[in-house]
C-alpha cells in the first residue's frame, strides 16, 4: 500500500485504487511533469484533454474506450520513443499499412512537429506522403509558421515546407528579419534561398534592404552568404553594402562576420574580386599588419585570409607577416593554404 496523496510517493510509485484515486504511473520521460512528483500536474492533464476532446465536438468531454485507444495509439509510440533513431521505425509503421495512425499524423502533425521525437517522423511522412494528404497536413501550419521556425524541433519540419509551400513562405516574410537572427529561423531562411519556392523574391528583397544590419549578425550573416551564392542578381547590392562596411575590420578583429561575408565574395563573385581587395588592403596592411595578427586567430578572419590566398589576392606583405606568425598564433587551415601555395615550408 502506498500513501496518499502522490506528493508523498517515490518519484516511480503508484496509487492504489483504494486510496481513492485512479491508478496513476509517473511517466519516467524526464521534463513530463514537474520534478515535485504531485497529482496537480496529472489532474492537469486530464482537465486539458477534456477541454480538447469538448472542442471537438463532445459536449460530455468523454469518448468511448476504443476511440481514446485508436485516438492515442501514435502519441503513445512517438512519447514512448527512447531515442529519437527510433523516429524511422515508427514513421515506416505509419506508412506501411497502418491507415488508423496516418490519420492520427494528420490530425496531430502539429503538435507532433514541436516533439523531438515526433519532429522527425513528420519529416518523413511529408517527404512520402502523396500531394493532397502533403497539403491536408501542412494546412495544419498555416499561422503557426513563426513559432515552428525558432523552436528547436519544429524548425527542421518548416526547414521541409517551405521548399514547397508558397502560403508558408508568404507569412514568413514579414518576420524575415527576426528569423534572420534567430538560431534557428536563419535556417528556415536559407532553405527558402536555396529551393526558390514560389513568392521568394519578395523575402529576398526585404533583407538584400537590410544586408547592413544582417551582415554584422552571428546568424544573419550566413543569409547573406547564401543569397551571395545562389542569386547572383542580388550580389551587387549585398557587395557595396559589405565594401561600405569593410572599414570596420578594426585592428582588434571586431565585426569578424564581415570577415566572412568577404571571403564569400571572393569565392563566388570573381567580379567584384578587385573591388575586395582594394577596400581590404589598406586594412590589412595599416599599423603593421596587427589586424591580419588579430584576424588569424579566429574562424571568420581565417576563412578571409584563406580565401585571399586562394584567389591569389594576397598582397606578398600580408603573405610574410603570416609566414612569420608562431604556429598558435594562427588557425590551422591558414598553416595548410600557405604549405599548398609555397609560402611557408612542408613538414
Amino acid at each position: 500500500r502506498v500513501p496518499f496523496p502522490m506528493r508523498d510517493c517515490p518519484p516511480h510509485s503508484i496509487v492504489d485504487q483504494d486510496a481513492g484515486s485512479k491508478v496513476w504511473e509517473r511517466r519516467r520521460c524526464p521534463g513530463q511533469y514537474s520534478e515535485a512528483p504531485g497529482l496537480e500536474p496529472i489532474m492537469e492533464g486530464r482537465r486539458r484533454r477534456r477541454r480538447r476532446r469538448r472542442s471537438r465536438g463532445d459536449p460530455e468531454g468523454r469518448q468511448s474506450t476504443e476511440d481514446v485507444v485508436s485516438d492515442t495509439t501514435l502519441l503513445f509510440m512517438i512519447r514512448n520513443a527512447t531515442d529519437p533513431s527510433e523516429a524511422d521505425e515508427i514513421a515506416n509503421t505509419v506508412q506501411q499499412g497502418r491507415p488508423e495512425l496516418l490519420e492520427q499524423l494528420k490530425a496531430r502533425a502539429l503538435e507532433l512537429a514541436f516533439h523531438p521525437v515526433g519532429c522527425r517522423v513528420v519529416q518523413q511522412c511529408l517527404d512520402d506522403l502523396p500531394a493532397a494528404e502533403w497539403e491536408e497536413v501542412v494546412s495544419q501550419f498555416r499561422g503557426q509558421s513563426r513559432s515552428m521556425a525558432t523552436n528547436r524541433h519544429a524548425n527542421f519540419v518548416m526547414q521541409r515546407v517551405v521548399q514547397r509551400h508558397a502560403g508558408i513562405v508568404a507569412e514568413l516574410v514579414p518576420h524575415a528579419l527576426d528569423l534572420c537572427r534567430h538560431v534557428y529561423g536563419c535556417r528556415v531562411v536559407q532553405r527558402v534561398v536555396e529551393a526558390q519556392p514560389s513568392g521568394w523574391r519578395q523575402l529576398v528583397a526585404v533583407l538584400v534592404a537590410r544586408a547592413d544590419e544582417l551582415i554584422v549578425d552571428g546568424y544573419g550573416h550566413f543569409v547573406m552568404e547564401h543569397i551571395l551564392a545562389h542569386h547572383p542578381q542580388f550580389r551587387d547590392a549585398v557587395c557595396c553594402t559589405a565594401m561600405a562596411m569593410a572599414r570596420y575590420l578594426g585592428v582588434n578583429g571586431s565585426t569578424p562576420h564581415i570577415a566572412r561575408v568577404c571571403a564569400t565574395i571572393l569565392r563566388t563573385a570573381p567580379e567584384w574580386q578587385q573591388e575586395v581587395v582594394a577596400a581590404l588592403e589598406p586594412i590589412l596592411l595599416g599599423r603593421g599588419c596587427a589586424c591580419v595578427e588579430a584576424l588569424a586567430v579566429t574562424n571568420h578572419g581565417a576563412a578571409l585570409i584563406v580565401a585571399l590566398v586562394q584567389t591569389g589576392a594576397a598582397h606578398p606583405t600580408i603573405l610574410r607577416r603570416l609566414a612569420q606568425l608562431p604556429a598558435q598564433d594562427r588557425q590551422k587551415r591558414i598553416s595548410g593554404v600557405l604549405r599548398r601555395h609555397a609560402v611557408i615550408p612542408k613538414g
